[in-house]
């Protein structure tokens, strides 16, 4: 079974550029959000830019990851945050390129932080963007003003809590699970937030009874009240 989203089998795996849903009136604060394996920032901008309709001075930015072979799905070349060898034994996996896509993500913050403080930006993530979102979210050197990862996992789980940064150590993360995901298992969701949840008391994780590997209005309108908590802050 190869594991991306069902959005990659209609698409040519071209890189596409970040989209960008500028503010209306004062920019207040801006959400970068990482899309899963096989799937572009066209995934996801849609239902964000829509959902962001009322809270208009909100930027969202949704990036593209870059294109690489993933080991899970028999190498195939296809946009991808870091490789996958397996799903059910993270601590095994070496998360190749890893390091580079961080390096864009870093890179996209620090873009964003000319235009506000990083202390009003918020990164988030589905599945392979989720472990991104909390990956990188919580090594970043700057104050964030929170996390979402939404169906995600987190990379070398084992050693993490010495890779987190003092400035986002205790960032509000908002994390979500469908309980029914037969992609992502609910236990390594479990597993993340388990392990964040030891040096952060600000960890969250809400679970949804019959949702599988997707995301639902609820789910999304929980995440858009926990991105204005954090940048009215």
């Amino acid at each position: 079974l190869l594991f991306f989203n069902s959005l990659a089998f209609a698409m040519n795996f071209q890189s596409e550029s970040t989209l960008v849903a500028a503010p209306t009136g004062d920019h207040t604060g801006t959400l970068i959000f990482l899309h899963g394996l096989g799937d572009t920032g066209t995934g996801w901008f849609s239902q964000l830019r829509e959902l962001r309709k009322e809270n208009p001075t909100i930027r969202i930015v949704c990036p593209t990851a870059p294109i690489m072979p993933v080991t899970l799905n028999r190498g195939m070349h296809m946009t991808a945050w870091h490789d996958l060898k397996t799903l059910h034994a993270l601590s095994e996996e070496t998360f190749d390129k890893i390091d580079h896509t961080s390096k864009i993500v870093q890179d996209l913050i620090a873009e964003e932080s000319k235009l506000v403080p990083t202390n009003k930006i918020v990164l988030g993530g589905f599945s392979q963007g989720a472990a991104m979102s909390m990956y990188v979210g919580h090594q970043y050197p700057e104050k964030l003003a929170g996390i979402v990862a939404l169906s995600g996992y987190l990379p070398f789980h084992d050693k993490f809590e010495s890779l987190a940064s003092e400035a986002n150590k205790e960032t509000h993360l908002f994390a979500a699970h469908g309980e029914m995901d037969q992609v992502v298992a609910l236990k390594y969701g479990k597993l993340a937030h388990e392990t964040i949840a030891k040096f952060n008391k600000n960890a969250v994780l809400k679970t949804y009874p019959q949702l599988q590997h997707s995301s639902s209005f609820a789910e999304m309108r929980a995440v858009f009240d926990f991105v204005l908590s954090q940048i009215r802050q």
